[in-house]
């Protein structure tokens, strides 16, 4: 279920309008399981999803130099071998247990969203309120928060590292037109053995998707038959909620 969480910044109105631009595939995912589908940290296509601001890694390079040295000292003073301690840093096993979900802010379509994640698919439109309502009905946590861009080489934008999340709610200035908001959740299997690899994703369910669902959207320039087909999936499944053709498939009147 959702909660409110101290690293989360939630949006300021709970009816701020989001956007999920997604594949027909994936929403017919989506309907069959009743479930929302988050990806891997680890597995995104951006290598500084989850990586803290490099002030925080140069931080923990040195805190992490400073027990080998103590290890060394030790084992040199005690005649013991030297131990060969490795550690990796923290956010190599953060990215891997964390996933999410992803929503643009926005009150109206982006055709720079259409064009990167759904070309020839469908957007949901919702809003943060109905997001965090929809999974009242499943048992694990879902945080919700505001994605923070920050260019992570300045030292003064370094988020805090007092919490895990705070990094994975961070990304690049290159990202801001994303206006991103985004569910996130620890996936963390027992028994937990970090040298086997993780599912890239996972699905979170079960959802109510009446109301998460305000509205679908058909991505601008689709072909007819994709609009009717979409239709019948959603009679099949009995969402009952508006299909709607694109704003931008709108010309202006020039008689």
């Amino acid at each position: 279920m959702y909660e409110p969480h101290p690293a989360l910044t939630a949006p300021e109105n709970p009816d701020t309008v989001i956007w999920r631009y997604l594949s027909l595939a994936k929403f017919l995912d989506m309907l069959e399981r009743q479930a929302l589908r988050f990806t891997q940290l680890d597995s995104l296509r951006d290598p500084f999803e989850g990586i803290p601001a490099e002030v925080n890694l140069e931080a923990e390079r040195r805190a992490n130099e400073a027990i080998r040295a103590i290890l060394a000292e030790a084992a040199r003073t005690s005649g013991s071998p030297i131990r060969d301690w490795q550690h990796e840093p923290s956010a190599v096993s953060n990215r891997r247990i964390t996933y999410i979900n992803c929503w643009h802010m926005n009150d109206y379509e982006s055709m720079a969203m259409w064009q990167a994640y759904s070309s020839e698919g469908l957007a949901i439109r919702s809003t943060f309120r109905r997001l965090a309502d929809c999974f009242q009905g499943s048992s694990q946590w879902v945080g919700i928060g505001k994605v923070i861009y920050r260019d992570r080489r300045d030292a003064t934008a370094a988020e805090s590292m007092q919490n895990m999340l705070n990094p994975a709610m961070r990304k690049g200035m290159s990202y801001a037109h994303e206006s991103e908001l985004r569910a996130i959740t620890l996936y963390v299997p027992e028994p937990y053995d970090p040298t086997e690899a993780l599912p890239t994703g996972i699905n979170i369910g079960p959802i109510n998707l009446d109301v998460l669902i305000e509205g679908v959207y058909v991505s601008p320039g689709c072909a007819e038959w994709i609009k009717e087909l979409t239709q019948k999936i959603m009679d099949k499944y009995k969402l009952k909620k508006p299909l709607e053709s694109s704003d931008l498939d709108n010309r202006p009147d020039l008689t």
